[in-house]
């Protein structure tokens, strides 16, 4: 059972994680062909639901890329701030900025290897 969210920030994720949940798990799978075995597609058979629905799901994964830069920057200018200061804390979140960032940038090529 899930915990009940404790404050507006925790509703906001709830509600963010499903949104993004909803939108890479694409649109419903249904066998299309009426065959019993395999034969799964991503496609609700209506074309124009199906144009909607890949509109929203580039704008998200464009969405997400166009953050992560911001986030891939930020994360580099940290590192090297705490590079020059020798702070071995401020490299190490520096670092893990600089792969979240990666990861959100990417975010395209990655669900391209993955099949999405």
């Amino acid at each position: 059972m899930m915990k009940k969210p404790r404050n507006k920030k925790e509703k906001l994720m709830t509600v963010l994680s499903g949104m993004i949940l909803f939108v890479f798990n694409g649109t419903t799978k249904v066998l299309a062909n009426g065959t019993s075995g395999g034969g799964m597609q991503t496609s609700t058979g209506i074309p124009e639901l199906d144009n909607a629905f890949a509109i929203i799901k580039a704008i998200f994964i464009g969405l997400i890329a166009v953050i992560g830069v911001i986030i891939l920057a930020k994360g580099i200018s940290d590192t090297a701030v705490a590079y020059q200061q020798q702070d071995s804390h401020g490299m190490y979140d520096g670092a893990k900025g600089i792969a979240a960032g990666a990861v959100m940038a990417f975010i395209s090529v990655i669900l391209g290897v993955l099949g999405f």
